[in-house]
Order: C-alpha cells, then structure tokens, then sequence
C-alpha cells in the first residue's frame, strides 16, 4: 500500500526566484541536510526523463539515490522519481504565485515500498517519511527568506 501525504511552505520570494534556488545544487546543501553531490547521469539536467544520482550523509554512511524528471512544466510546476534501496518516492511540485514576492510550493508525496522492512517501515512509521519533506520545506523557507543554513553550526 503506498504512502500519500501533500505538504507545501510559503516562501516571501518571487516564484522565479523559488524555482532558481530549488534548480541548484550548489545551494541545495543549506536546505537539505545531508546533501553531498547531484550528477547528471542522463539527459539535459531538468528536462523531462533527465536522471541524475543524489548522494546524502546519513550519519557515517552515504544513501545513494537515482533521480529521474517526469514531467517539466516550469515555472508552474514539475514532477520527480526518486529510487533509493526498495523506497520509489514520486513528487508532484506545484509553485503558486501568491503576490510578487510570496511563492506557495505546493508538494505531492506517493511512496512505494520494496521488501518486507522498507514495507513495515512505511506502515508502522509514515510519520518519518512527512516529516522529512516538512523539515526539508522548512528548511527551504529559512535558506530563501534569511540565508540561514542547515551547515551553521550557531
């Protein structure tokens, strides 16, 4: 059974400026912990069927995750695969103009499981998957409103 939760942030920044800062991965290590690298495997970068591989620390060991771009509708919008050890992680990105300097990005989350611990993990604890993608959107928020980093240590 996969696991469906939407989540979205508002952000006091331009949509053009929302959609720069989501496209590049040299910022994406001060809004997602953890994040080490993205290389482009296959395709154009962003455009619809381009893969690319997304390393993480997760403490001492590294999650290595396969990225795919299905769709590409920017600026309204794109939507992503993600496949990583027995978890499939579809997400629809919708970027909302609220007024000139306010973007609402809007997240649509289906997870898939793979063998009986991912399949429990998803069951028994869905509250961990939701809240990743909210602390990720949070952490969006504080790096585009304020500079604020998840890699400052203060």
């Amino acid at each position: 059974m996969p696991l469906k939760y939407s989540t979205h942030v508002t952000v006091a920044r331009s949509r053009d400026e929302v959609i720069a800062i989501v496209k590049d991965p040299e910022q994406a290590p001060h809004w997602m912990q953890g994040f080490v690298s993205a290389e482009p495997t296959s395709g154009e970068p962003w455009a619809e069927g381009s893969m690319s591989k997304l390393v993480f620390k997760m403490g001492k060991r590294d999650m290595v995750m396969d990225e795919t771009i299905t769709a590409n509708q920017l600026p309204e919008g794109y939507s992503v695969r993600y496949d990583s050890g027995g978890v499939r992680n579809f997400i629809d990105n919708r970027f909302v103009v609220v007024s000139d300097q306010e973007t609402r990005w809007e997240m649509d989350n289906v997870f898939e499981f793979e063998g009986m611990m991912m399949k429990i993990m998803g069951t028994l604890m869905p509250f961990m998957f939701k809240k990743q993608t909210e602390t990720y959107a949070q952490n969006f928020k504080a790096w585009a409103e304020e500079g604020k980093s998840v890699t400052d240590k203060s």
